[in-house]
C-alpha cells in the first residue's frame, strides 16, 4: 500500500456518535487529547510501518484506553472499518472484519489477546478475509483459557 489515508480526529466522533444512536449508550469524549494522540501514532511510519500495525494500534487504542465516556470496543471496531473503508478495501473484507472483531476485541480488553496477537488476526482478516490456522489455534487457546477464568 504506497497511499494511507487516516481517518480523523472528526471522523472518529462521528463514528462513536452513529454507533451510539444506533446501539445506545452514552455519547461524548472521555479524553480528546488521547483520540487524537491515536490518529497521531498511526502515521508515524517508525512505530506503524505496515497497515495492519497501524490499523491494529487504533482498534487496540480505542478499546483498550478509554478515549469516550461509552462505547469504545464497538467504536473501535466500526472505526477500524472505516479505515478499510477509507484505504478501499474490499466491502467482503470489510465485513469478515466486523463479523470476526466482535469477540476478539473482547478478549483483547480483557487481556486475553495483546496487540502482537491482534495484529496477526487483524493481518489474516484484512489480506486473507478469514484467520490463518494459526490465528484459528491462537484463538482457541484463548478461548479456553477465557473460559477457565470465568
Amino acid at each position: 500500500m504506497n497511499y494511507i489515508i487516516y481517518p480523523t480526529y472528526g471522523d472518529l466522533l462521528n463514528k462513536h456518535n452513529e454507533v451510539i444512536r444506533k446501539s445506545g449508550g452514552t455519547m461524548g469524549v472521555f479524553n480528546e487529547n488521547l483520540l487524537r494522540g491515536f490518529i497521531e501514532f498511526i502515521q508515524n511510519n517508525v512505530y506503524y510501518p505496515s497497515f495492519e500495525e497501524k490499523l491494529s494500534h487504533l482498534v487496540f487504542s480505542i478499546a483498550k484506553n478509554h478515549g469516550f465516556c461509552d462505547g469504545n470496543k464497538r467504536t473501535a471496531i466500526i472505526a477500524g472499518a472505516f479505515f478499510l473503508e477509507l484505504n478501499a478495501f474490499d466491502q467482503f473484507i470489510i465485513d469478515a472484519f466486523i463479523k470476526n472483531m466482535e469477540g476478539i476485541i473482547l478478549l483483547t480488553v480483557q487481556g486475553f489477546i495483546n496487540k502482537e496477537q491482534l495484529c496477526q488476526i487483524i493481518y489474516d482478516l484484512i489480506y486473507n478475509g478469514k484467520m490463518s490456522e494459526k490465528s484459528q489455534m491462537i484463538y482457541v487457546e484463548i478461548l479456553g483459557k477465557f473460559n477457565r477464568f470465568k
